[in-house]
């Protein structure tokens, strides 16, 4: 039985990928000038979440923790966006 499991809509449908936890699930979003790419692996029995941004040569990890949680393990507050009400 699979653990994780990514999906992607294009211009083509959606597609979906299984990842198990020997194998883990990586996937990638690219741009002209960029890409996310996201690790889903795990550590023990605790599924883990990698996020890095990569562009112009230049790797930055943006998330590394729980799937189960919101916070950052070195100690950040990690805020989330929240889209302004009076743009509505």
């Amino acid at each position: 039985m699979a653990r994780f499991r990514g999906t992607v809509q294009g211009s083509r449908g959606e597609a979906s990928r299984l990842g198990h936890a020997k194998s883990g699930l990586h996937m990638k979003a690219s741009g002209w000038n960029g890409h996310i790419r996201v690790d889903l692996t795990t550590v023990g029995d605790e599924d883990v979440c990698s996020v890095f941004h990569d562009a112009a040569g230049t790797t930055r990890l943006l998330y590394l923790g729980s799937l189960d949680k919101h916070d950052d393990p070195r100690g950040n507050e990690i805020k989330l966006y929240e889209e302004d009400e009076s743009n509505g």
